[in-house]
């Protein structure tokens, strides 16, 4: 998150850690309020301009293990 604001100036981002889920394994996985496991998904939503956007994907791909990255255009409704 600190990357999103400082260096890529990311106009808006919010962080989502799933609470209970499974993969491909079949295997449950759930965490408590004082203990959030590791093996949730976690889910990073950001906006800006398109530019910024997909720089910022590349970047967090490169230096992270992202398995899915979904992006789509947006349209502001001020």
């Amino acid at each position: 998150m600190l990357y999103l604001r400082s260096s890529n100036k990311i106009a808006g981002a919010t962080a989502f850690r799933g609470i209970e889920g499974y993969g491909q394994s079949g295997k449950m996985y759930d965490s408590s309020l004082i203990d959030l496991s590791f093996d949730l998904p976690m889910i990073i939503e950001f906006f800006d301009e398109s530019h910024n956007v997909l720089s910022t994907i590349e970047y967090l791909q490169e230096n992270f293990n992202v398995n899915q990255a979904v992006s789509w255009l947006a349209k502001s409704h001020n």
